[in-house]
Formats: structure tokens, sequence, C-alpha cells
């Protein structure tokens, strides 16, 4: 019996590093043909709602535009990062990127959407990983409640999406209710007395 109390034990305190966000500093970045690809590494993103800092995977589409090079990011970090001391657009900085210098994917690279060109550049899907912090601005300088960062674009419309500390919560309040429960049938067997 006492091998069970340790087990629920130690279940319990692994529970809270089982539902964290699957994004680190070393998570891999690469180049993907199809959007749905590269959409669906977005979901490696967890818990983004009451952040303070952490890691952040982007997609970015990789296109040629008028011969040159365009990035655009899908699933920026601002419209998916919500901090919970308020700061809208929190310091952050380039990890890693799929994006590799000298391979003619960078931004303003001469392009051809013709296949036949040397230069030529079919749409592309590319990762990259992001360190946030919303305790600074993104300039750098200490962020205080009720501040607007000078470098905050106030013309785009911001969204709070739901993401994985609901999920945590659930998880480790049903953990809770059942680990009670099973110690209220054992302890109504009586069968701590025979420990």
């Amino acid at each position: 019996m006492k091998k069970l109390k340790y087990l629920l034990i130690i279940l319990l305190l692994i529970i809270p590093t089982i539902v964290l966000a699957e994004v680190e500093h070393d998570t891999p970045v690469r180049i993907y043909d199809t959007k749905t690809e590269c959409e669906a590494q977005l979901e490696l993103n967890g818990a983004n709602t009451n952040a303070t800092n952490g890691y952040y995977l982007s997609c970015i589409e990789v296109t040629c535009v008028s011969s040159k090079v365009t990035h655009a990011d899908f699933a920026p970090l601002n419209s998916n990062v919500t901090c919970a001391n308020g700061n809208k657009n929190p310091y952050r900085e380039l990890i890693d990127s799929a994006i590799a210098t000298g391979h003619g994917l960078e931004l303003g690279a001469t392009c051809s959407v013709d296949d036949q060109d040397e230069d030529y550049l079919k749409t592309l899907y590319a990762t990259r990983i992001d360190q946030f912090n919303c305790l600074l601005n993104r300039n750098g300088t200490a962020y205080t409640s009720g501040t607007v960062d000078p470098d905050e674009d106030k013309t785009k419309d911001e969204t709070n999406p739901q993401t994985g500390i609901n999920t945590y919560y659930l998880v480790l309040g049903s953990t809770v209710v059942l680990l009670s429960t099973g110690l209220y049938i054992i302890n109504k067997k009586n069968l701590f007395k025979k420990i």
C-alpha cells in the first residue's frame, strides 16, 4: 500500500510537466511545401495565455513578389501570446529559423516566379522560434503596467485565443478529484489500518 501512496504522489508531481508547451529553444525548425504542414506545427505552442516568458513557434510564408523574396507571418506572436501583466507587445528575440542565410530565402533577395529561371522560388513555409519576455517592451525597456510601448502598432487588431492553460487546470482538477475519491474509498474500507 505504501507503493500506491508513493505512486500517487509521484503522479501528482509529474502532471504539471506533462501539459506544458512543447516549444523550447531547441525545437527543430524546417521548411515545408504546404501551409497545412506548417500550421500543424503551430499546435506545439501550448500555454500562451497569462504568459510571462517562453518560446513561440511561428510559420512564415516565403514567396516571390516583384522579383523579391517576401515573408509573411500568418500566426504572429503578438496575436497569439497574452501576457499576464497586460503587455501587448512583449520583447522577443529570434532563437532559430529555417530560413538560413545564404540560401536565397532571405527577405529582399532576388527571385523569380518563372520555373525556368535560376532564381525560381515556389511558395514555401518555414518555421522559426522566438523567445518572448512579457517583463520587457519590444524595444527592451522594462514594462510597467499602464504604460504604452512606443513601438506598439496600434493599427493591429489583437485576438486573445484560449490555449493550453485551461487544459492544465482541467487535468490538474480531474487528478485531484480522482485522487481524493480513491483515498476516500481506501479509507472507507479501512485499508490504511492494514498498512
